[in-house]
């Protein structure tokens, strides 16, 4: 019967694997909740702390913020029994997810997984959370770290992160070090890769012959790889000064299309005949609009639809529309969205909570709002709270 239940358990926790990288979440979620089930029948803890993280994984996946975080906290209490070589990546999986909105619970989870094990995903994660807290010498030193660490994990967020911080601070040498230093770790994980290579094929054909393919094939992965790898850094460095470029044009035209809006609610405000002012200057935002994003529009024609009534839910928005949303709101009116961000509130403001904030503005009660989220009382009551302003 135990043994039964065992086969059972690797069966659904392959699968639930299995379906989040091929990113049927919905049947991760389904192989997740079976996994927990046959370990409380088992009543086995280790089996639960990897149920509880799979579901949280699958949650989080589904973008269910709240559900994932439930979930994520049951692993805690069964963490002391996983192995001590697998604790370093059950901790630095709970302190991901716990990253954005509570930075200071996930810098404990990682110092915590660094006790275990150094890995490069712990040092990446860590820097990511000193950077947003400030911290942006240590954030780099820890990025420079996690290059050093050798557990055939991908360097590629801290790479990114050091030539963004290089680039954004000038150090425009350092950063043509760092592309000299980056192709070498690609080079050493090449060679791992060629390595590991040669052991599977040597499993399976004889020493002469698995020799001749290895020279074979480490010719190509060497070329390809290093190639690939200049090409990778030279795209991040073209990204980077793109994105540059984007932003201080996005905030231009924001500042231009925010005076044209206050501009109209003046001239509204007067008792003279002024429509084909604002006519003018309605369709100089358009323009502008049209300059920014095409995107912007949609987001444009949401905000029309919502300020009609038309909108009645949004179960078919993205996080995406939800983020296009807030940054045509920033477009027409940045000083009232800039002054809800800098407000003190109980949690920090997320796109999803700012949204509900800019609907207020607009005039939505919550009785709509909680209609158009489809979210329960207590879904509601949790927003509203985790929103409130500290005095």
């Amino acid at each position: 019967m135990a043994q039964g239940i065992k086969q059972q358990f690797k069966i659904v926790e392959r699968l639930a694997f299995l379906n989040e990288l091929s990113g049927n979440y919905t049947l991760q979620l389904d192989y997740a909740r079976k996994s927990l089930r046959l370990a409380s029948i088992a009543n086995n803890k280790n089996w639960m702390a990897y149920s509880y993280n799979n579901i949280g994984t699958a949650f989080s996946n589904l973008d269910d913020d709240d559900s994932a975080y439930y979930y994520i906290n049951k692993v805690i209490p069964y963490i002391e029994y996983i192995d001590r070589k697998h604790k370093a990546g059950f901790l630095t999986n709970i302190g991901m997810l716990y990253k954005e909105e509570y930075p200071e619970k996930a810098e404990e989870l990682f110092l915590e997984a660094l006790k275990c094990k150094e890995t490069t995903a712990t040092y990446e994660n860590l820097a990511d959370v000193y950077y947003m807290m400030g911290k942006q010498d240590e954030a780099y030193r820890l990025w420079k770290k996690a290059l050093t660490i050798d557990d055939g994990d991908y360097k590629d967020n801290a790479i990114h992160s050091i030539l963004s911080y290089d680039i954004e601070h000038g150090h425009v040498e350092k950063a043509c070090d760092h592309i000299d230093e980056i192709i070498h770790i690609k080079d050493s994980m090449l060679n791992k890769l060629k390595n590991d290579t040669i052991k599977d094929l040597q499993l399976r054909f004889d020493h002469e012959v698995s020799l001749r393919k290895q020279e074979k094939v480490t010719s190509y992965w060497r070329v390809g790889g290093l190639t690939a790898a200049v090409l990778i850094l030279l795209l991040t460095i073209f990204i980077l000064w793109k994105q540059s470029k984007t932003k201080e044009k996005m905030h231009l035209a924001q500042m231009q299309i925010n005076d044209y809006a206050n501009q109209i609610r003046e001239l509204e405000a007067s008792n003279e005949d002024v429509s084909e002012t604002i006519m003018e200057l309605n369709k100089k935002i358009r323009n502008k609009l049209e300059e920014l994003s095409p995107q912007l529009l949609r987001a444009q024609m949401f905000y029309e639809q919502i300020k009609e009534g038309k909108i009645k839910t949004f179960y078919q928005w993205t996080k995406n529309d939800e983020k296009l949303f807030v940054e045509f709101y920033k477009a027409i009116d940045y000083r009232t969205v800039n002054s809800i961000m800098s407000v003190k509130r109980k949690e920090s403001l997320t796109t999803h909570r700012l949204f509900y904030l800019l609907l207020k503005e607009m005039g939505k009660n919550d009785a709509q709002i909680q209609d158009m989220f489809s979210i329960s009382d207590n879904g509601m009551k949790v927003l509203r709270s985790r929103t409130k302003i500290i005095k």
